[in-house]
């Protein structure tokens, strides 16, 4: 779920394909139809392509 907040406070200007990625594949897994890692990878890798990894520890130990 915090991911999930994190990328509802997600400044709308920066939004893009990336970040409506990451937030399908979140939900989907917060709703079981995908899987925990999955919704992981595409987090990480749009917070990373997004230059954003410093706001968001990508680290599966705080789940």
């Amino acid at each position: 779920m915090d991911a999930i907040e994190f990328l509802e406070e997600w400044p709308v200007e920066r939004r893009g394909l990336l970040h409506g990625a990451a937030c399908d594949t979140c939900y989907s897994a917060y709703d079981g139809r995908k899987s925990v890692e999955a919704a992981h990878k595409a987090f990480a890798f749009g917070a990373v392509l997004d230059d954003r990894a410093e706001d968001w520890q990508c680290t599966r130990t705080n789940r």
